[in-house]
């Protein structure tokens, strides 16, 4: 029954994907690479998809003109890094059908998704692993993992996913385990002045204007990782090219989006499903195309949805 049950959920899904307009985005601004002969790694970072089609199917919509931005592309991309809220209610529906559209982007050689908070809440961490496991599975294939937390290494760059080890509804946990890996990864990932970039969905406490950016100005916490936020941020300042890759703040670009925080460089993405909230640029369907060089990083903002760039936000990290 049950198995029947998830079927009809699917199909149901599907159906209702189907029913959407297919809107291809502008293609006057095409995602080129800035020094095309030079560049070491190309990437495009999502955040916050929360993709749903049982509400507010507006956001799969953009998800999808996203997508097709992307595959418009005259460039390969060597990852799109999703910070994490992938779907909204982690049905396994939701995460069936997002997996074929994002498999179906011809110009990303793979892609590395981080869990959100709607990813794990309201249900046992062991579930939440399994699903998010079987999702990262049918996403790249070599991906195979047993935990929230894992790396992968691109062209000789390393790419650190951190999660939760416990339910939380909006916060993230780490035990010692986890945290010693990710010492050892930080050491390995920054050999010879490279750079390495952690990603994770909750941005670290009173960065990007938080507590006031996720509106509750009164409880110091909310909107980031929590309550090891200070333990975490003392970790990653041991070393230099620290590239810190968040979402969950559903801001767009403005002022607060790049944060420097000791040796670390904080990056915001906006979200890409959800419409953002009142900054500079708002809006949903954004994200960024990094650019890695041997001597900088660059981060690009681009409005997926509209198919074109955002200079007047671009950051460029000289490295170390």
């Amino acid at each position: 029954m049950g198995l029947l049950n998830s079927d009809k959920m699917n199909e149901r899904f599907i159906r209702k994907m189907d029913s959407l307009p297919v809107i291809e985005p502008p293609k006057d601004d095409p995602i080129v690479f800035t020094d095309r002969e030079n560049i070491r790694l190309g990437a495009a970072i999502w955040s916050d998809l929360h993709f749903s089609a049982y509400y507010e199917p507006n956001r799969a919509q953009s998800c999808r003109i996203a997508a097709a931005d992307l595959s418009a592309s005259p460039e390969k991309l060597d990852a799109l890094l999703i910070a994490g809220d992938m779907c909204e209610n982690g049905k396994q529906a939701e995460k069936d059908y997002l997996a074929s559209q994002l498999r179906g982007i011809p110009t990303v050689s793979q892609i590395i998704p981080a869990s959100g908070n709607h990813d794990v809440r309201l249900r046992h961490i062991e579930n939440s692993i399994r699903k998010f496991s079987a999702l990262c599975k049918k996403l790249n294939h070599s991906l195979d993992i047993d935990a929230m937390y894992y790396s992968r290494e691109i062209n000789g760059y390393k790419i650190i996913v951190l999660g939760t080890v416990e339910t939380e509804f909006e916060e993230c946990r780490f035990d010692e385990k986890e945290l010693d890996w990710l010492r050892k990864e930080l050491r390995e990932g920054t050999l010879n002045g490279k750079p390495v970039f952690v990603m994770i969905h909750q941005p670290l406490q009173f960065t990007h204007n938080l507590p006031y950016s996720w509106d509750t100005p009164g409880n110091k916490r909310r909107g980031s990782v929590g309550r090891q936020s200070d333990y975490l941020k003392s970790i990653l300042n041991g070393y230099k090219n620290v590239f810190y890759i968040t979402g969950h703040l559903h801001r767009g670009f403005s002022i607060n989006t790049y944060e420097e925080v000791g040796n670390i460089h904080s990056v915001n993405a906006p979200s890409t499903g959800v419409k953002n909230k009142d900054t500079e640029y708002p809006g949903s369907g954004m994200g960024f195309i990094m650019e890695v060089y041997d001597s900088y990083v660059l981060f690009r903002p681009r409005d997926f949805l509209n198919g074109r760039f955002i200079p007047e936000f671009n950051k460029k990290y000289s490295l170390e």
